[in-house]
């Protein structure tokens, strides 16, 4: 008998072995290189090339991006923290419980900041709740705001984003 299902999936074409795979997982298949859709809060759509990345753990949008996708008063913040040098994640969480109790008053769609090491040292980041689509699938997620104009993509997809897709690399 497992020869015959063998055989049978062995006849079908790579679309539809992809089809039936995504159908038992119930997961989508998606490359490290996707077009993707990032909604900002009044709607507007802006699609880009995103880079999918498993080892990342949360989501990335560029600054200008966001700025764009009409999440302004959150980039706002990204700058005023860039001024601020963190040598490790504890001086971040110490920073950033002085500061946060004002952060949802004053600059609309930051959920909360975070300490973020990246290959550039430790930063703080403001996080936002984003909705994106990815392969068809539309989404809420977390992201958080950065400077990515020196990067190849201007939005990196993480691990929290991905829990619906699996990453053919």
């Amino acid at each position: 008998m497992f020869e015959k299902i063998l055989e049978k999936v062995n006849s079908l074409t790579n679309n539809q072995k992809i089809a039936l795979v995504e159908r038992i997982l119930n997961k989508k298949l998606v490359g490290v290189k996707e077009q993707i859709k990032v909604f900002g809060p009044y709607k507007v759509a802006i699609e880009t090339k995103a880079r999918i990345d498993s080892g990342a753990r949360k989501s990335s949008i560029d600054v200008r991006l966001a700025e764009k996708a009409g999440f302004k008063k959150a980039t706002l913040l990204l700058q005023k923290l860039k001024k601020v040098k963190i040598m490790n994640k504890n001086d971040g969480k110490k920073i950033i419980e002085n500061i946060e109790k004002n952060i949802k008053n004053e600059f609309k769609y930051v959920s909360y900041l975070d300490v973020i090491k990246s290959s550039h040292g430790y930063s703080i980041r403001p996080i936002i709740n984003v909705k994106l689509e990815l392969a068809g699938n539309k989404f809420e997620t977390e992201a958080n705001l950065y400077d990515r104009s020196h990067m190849t993509f201007s939005v990196l997809v993480g691990r929290n984003s991905l829990d619906k897709f699996i990453v053919c690399t």
